[in-house]
């Protein structure tokens, strides 16, 4: 039996979707079964596909965030209407799209996401004309959000809004 003191190896090898587990206890001649090992390889694997840490101390409104919106833009010399479209990236972040409907479309991302606040988040936005800070203030309660961009910060008159789109049936 081993004593407490005992070394306990875990090797593990991808070998496409299957993992082999061999464990190996010191002090003895053959492999023997661990129980500790098993469960401590279950906690590994589990973890694995669970959340991020970042991704779970979000604000839940960054959740109802996700889907399409549609509102004015401030975009050259006045106001255009918007479609954005926000998602979860791979890491739990907010992450999103613009589509400004103007006399030449454009078209740009929302990348970078930054909590500024409860239900409030700076994007780095880039498009054609250039990038800079978008900062939105989300009201899911109110089927809104209410931002403003710019360059190196976002300015007060440059709007950039959403309200939630209906949905299609």
């Amino acid at each position: 039996m081993p004593g407490n003191d005992d070394r306990i190896e875990i090797l593990i090898f991808s070998l496409g979707a299957r993992l082999i587990v061999t464990e190996v206890c010191s002090g003895l001649r053959s492999f023997v079964p661990c129980r500790r090992v098993h469960l401590m390889v279950l906690l590994i694997l589990a973890s694995a596909g669970a959340p991020t840490p970042r991704a779970l101390a979000l604000d839940a409104c960054f959740a109802d965030a996700v889907g399409i919106w549609r509102g004015p833009v401030l975009n050259g010399s006045g106001i255009e209407i918007m479609t954005t479209s926000f998602s979860l990236d791979t890491e739990g972040r907010l992450a999103g799209w613009y589509h400004i409907e103007d006399t030449v479309p454009l078209d740009g991302t929302l990348t970078d996401f930054r909590q500024a606040g409860h239900c409030a988040a700076e994007f780095v936005w880039q498009d054609r004309d250039g990038s800079g800070t978008v900062h939105i203030d989300f009201q899911p309660e109110l089927g809104r959000f209410l931002g403003r961009w710019g360059l190196d910060r976002p300015a007060p008159d440059n709007v950039f809004n959403g309200y939630r789109s209906p949905a299609v049936s």
